[in-house]
Protein backbone atom coordinates (compact mmCIF):
# COMPACT_ATOMS: atom_id res chain seq x y z
CA UNK A 1 0.00 0.00 0.00
CA UNK A 2 2.07 2.60 -1.13
CA UNK A 3 0.92 6.44 -2.35
CA UNK A 4 2.52 9.51 -3.69
CA UNK A 5 2.01 12.26 -1.75
CA UNK A 6 4.24 15.01 -3.34
CA UNK A 7 1.19 16.70 -4.22
CA UNK A 8 -0.19 16.46 -0.48
CA UNK A 9 3.40 17.72 0.85
CA UNK A 10 3.23 21.22 -1.05
CA UNK A 11 -0.24 21.43 0.04
CA UNK A 12 -0.66 24.44 2.91
CA UNK A 13 -1.53 22.76 6.95
CA UNK A 14 -5.10 21.24 7.08
CA UNK A 15 -5.65 19.59 3.37
CA UNK A 16 -6.57 16.12 3.43
CA UNK A 17 -7.16 13.14 1.12
CA UNK A 18 -9.49 10.12 1.16
CA UNK A 19 -8.74 6.46 -0.51
CA UNK A 20 -10.63 3.56 -0.52
CA UNK A 21 -8.01 0.41 0.00
CA UNK A 22 -8.87 -2.85 -2.13
CA UNK A 23 -5.05 -4.69 -2.37
CA UNK A 24 -4.01 -8.03 -2.57
CA UNK A 25 -1.89 -8.38 0.51
CA UNK A 26 2.23 -7.89 0.07
CA UNK A 27 3.50 -8.67 3.63
CA UNK A 28 5.24 -11.17 4.02
CA UNK A 29 6.31 -12.22 7.84
CA UNK A 30 6.22 -15.99 9.33
CA UNK A 31 4.16 -14.83 11.68
CA UNK A 32 0.92 -14.08 9.61
CA UNK A 33 -0.89 -16.35 7.48
CA UNK A 34 -3.48 -13.96 5.31
CA UNK A 35 -5.89 -14.62 3.24
CA UNK A 36 -7.71 -12.17 0.68
CA UNK A 37 -7.27 -8.56 0.03
CA UNK A 38 -6.36 -5.83 2.41
CA UNK A 39 -9.49 -4.13 2.19
CA UNK A 40 -10.79 -0.04 3.83
CA UNK A 41 -10.42 3.54 4.08
CA UNK A 42 -7.43 5.33 4.30
CA UNK A 43 -6.88 9.07 5.53
CA UNK A 44 -4.20 11.98 4.88
CA UNK A 45 -4.07 14.82 6.85
CA UNK A 46 -1.24 17.86 5.81
CA UNK A 47 0.69 18.91 9.33
CA UNK A 48 3.26 20.94 10.00
CA UNK A 49 5.58 18.63 10.29
CA UNK A 50 4.23 15.89 7.51
CA UNK A 51 1.10 13.67 7.09
CA UNK A 52 -0.96 12.10 9.66
CA UNK A 53 -2.31 9.07 8.21
CA UNK A 54 -5.65 7.69 9.53
CA UNK A 55 -7.14 3.90 8.88
CA UNK A 56 -9.19 1.55 9.36
CA UNK A 57 -8.40 -1.61 7.57
CA UNK A 58 -9.78 -5.42 7.31
CA UNK A 59 -7.51 -8.52 6.73
CA UNK A 60 -8.51 -11.97 7.51
CA UNK A 61 -5.86 -14.31 8.81
CA UNK A 62 -5.41 -18.04 8.80
CA UNK A 63 -4.73 -19.51 12.98
CA UNK A 64 -4.31 -22.70 14.58
CA UNK A 65 -6.96 -23.46 17.33
CA UNK A 66 -4.38 -23.51 20.67
CA UNK A 67 -6.28 -26.83 21.67
CA UNK A 68 -7.41 -28.73 18.76
CA UNK A 69 -4.64 -26.91 16.52
CA UNK A 70 -6.90 -26.85 13.91
CA UNK A 71 -6.86 -24.39 11.32
CA UNK A 72 -9.52 -21.21 11.04
CA UNK A 73 -9.89 -17.94 9.49
CA UNK A 74 -10.04 -15.21 11.53
CA UNK A 75 -11.08 -11.44 10.22
CA UNK A 76 -9.19 -8.80 11.73
CA UNK A 77 -9.71 -5.25 11.77
CA UNK A 78 -7.35 -2.74 12.75
CA UNK A 79 -7.10 1.01 13.19
CA UNK A 80 -4.05 3.04 12.32
CA UNK A 81 -2.98 6.57 13.44
CA UNK A 82 0.64 7.07 12.33
CA UNK A 83 2.26 10.62 11.49
CA UNK A 84 4.79 10.21 8.58
CA UNK A 85 7.30 12.46 7.81
CA UNK A 86 9.37 13.02 4.35
CA UNK A 87 13.09 12.64 4.16
CA UNK A 88 13.56 15.23 0.77
CA UNK A 89 12.17 18.77 1.03
CA UNK A 90 10.33 19.39 -1.69
CA UNK A 91 10.91 22.97 -1.77
CA UNK A 92 14.87 22.85 -1.93
CA UNK A 93 15.47 19.03 -2.83
CA UNK A 94 17.50 18.88 0.05
CA UNK A 95 17.43 16.01 2.48
CA UNK A 96 15.57 16.41 6.03
CA UNK A 97 17.30 14.95 8.81
CA UNK A 98 14.80 14.03 11.89
CA UNK A 99 17.17 13.58 15.13
CA UNK A 100 16.27 11.40 17.91
CA UNK A 101 14.48 14.15 19.67
CA UNK A 102 12.09 14.20 16.70
CA UNK A 103 11.14 10.77 17.82
CA UNK A 104 10.71 9.37 14.35
CA UNK A 105 10.94 5.84 13.50
CA UNK A 106 12.14 4.90 10.62
CA UNK A 107 8.40 2.99 9.59
CA UNK A 108 7.02 6.27 9.18
CA UNK A 109 9.55 7.97 7.13
CA UNK A 110 8.26 8.99 3.52
CA UNK A 111 11.11 8.30 1.18
CA UNK A 112 12.68 10.11 -1.43
CA UNK A 113 10.64 9.86 -3.94
CA UNK A 114 7.88 10.87 -1.76
CA UNK A 115 6.14 7.58 -1.71
CA UNK A 116 4.48 6.77 1.93
CA UNK A 117 4.34 3.02 2.56
CA UNK A 118 1.68 1.45 4.60
CA UNK A 119 2.59 -1.85 4.87
CA UNK A 120 5.07 -1.97 8.10
CA UNK A 121 2.78 0.20 9.95
CA UNK A 122 0.06 -2.20 8.79
CA UNK A 123 2.44 -5.22 9.30
CA UNK A 124 2.49 -4.10 12.99
CA UNK A 125 -0.83 -3.36 13.72
CA UNK A 126 -1.86 -6.93 12.41
CA UNK A 127 0.42 -8.55 14.47
CA UNK A 128 -1.27 -6.86 17.46
CA UNK A 129 -4.57 -7.05 16.64
CA UNK A 130 -4.00 -11.37 16.19
CA UNK A 131 -5.80 -12.81 18.89
CA UNK A 132 -3.70 -14.05 22.22
CA UNK A 133 -5.73 -17.46 22.69
CA UNK A 134 -7.88 -18.34 19.66
CA UNK A 135 -10.34 -20.92 19.90
CA UNK A 136 -12.07 -22.94 16.92
CA UNK A 137 -15.09 -22.86 19.71
CA UNK A 138 -15.82 -22.15 22.99
CA UNK A 139 -15.73 -26.06 23.79
CA UNK A 140 -13.11 -27.13 21.90
CA UNK A 141 -12.22 -30.14 23.89
CA UNK A 142 -8.61 -30.05 22.52
CA UNK A 143 -6.39 -33.01 21.72
CA UNK A 144 -5.87 -35.52 24.41
CA UNK A 145 -2.45 -35.21 26.26
CA UNK A 146 -1.55 -39.15 26.12
CA UNK A 147 -2.82 -40.24 22.53
CA UNK A 148 -2.86 -37.25 20.96
CA UNK A 149 -6.59 -38.06 19.56
CA UNK A 150 -8.79 -34.71 18.71
CA UNK A 151 -11.35 -35.08 21.22
CA UNK A 152 -14.25 -32.83 19.25
CA UNK A 153 -13.86 -35.57 16.80
CA UNK A 154 -13.32 -38.92 18.74
CA UNK A 155 -13.47 -40.19 22.21
CA UNK A 156 -10.50 -42.25 23.21
CA UNK A 157 -9.40 -44.64 26.24
CA UNK A 158 -7.06 -42.76 27.64
CA UNK A 159 -6.55 -42.14 31.47
CA UNK A 160 -7.65 -38.61 32.16
CA UNK A 161 -5.58 -37.86 34.44
CA UNK A 162 -1.96 -38.33 34.72
CA UNK A 163 -0.28 -37.81 38.26
CA UNK A 164 3.48 -36.50 38.46
CA UNK A 165 4.49 -38.99 40.54
CA UNK A 166 6.22 -36.34 42.43
CA UNK A 167 3.27 -35.34 43.63
CA UNK A 168 2.48 -39.12 44.88
CA UNK A 169 2.65 -38.38 48.20
CA UNK A 170 0.39 -35.67 48.26
CA UNK A 171 -2.47 -37.17 46.55
CA UNK A 172 -2.32 -40.53 49.20
CA UNK A 173 -2.10 -37.82 52.33
CA UNK A 174 -5.48 -36.17 50.09
CA UNK A 175 -7.44 -39.37 49.80
CA UNK A 176 -6.69 -40.69 53.30
CA UNK A 177 -8.48 -37.32 54.59
CA UNK A 178 -11.30 -38.00 51.92
CA UNK A 179 -11.66 -41.24 53.89
CA UNK A 180 -11.48 -40.05 57.53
Amino acid sequence: MQFNVAQLLRQATGATRHYEVDEPSEIADPNLSLIGPTRGQVSFLRTQRGILVTAQLTQTVRVECVRCLAEMEVPLTIQIEEEFFPTIDLKTGLPITWTEEDEVEEASLIDEKHTLDLLEVTRQELLLALPAHPLCRLDCAGLCPVCGADRNVEACDCRAEQTDPRWGELVRFGESAEAE
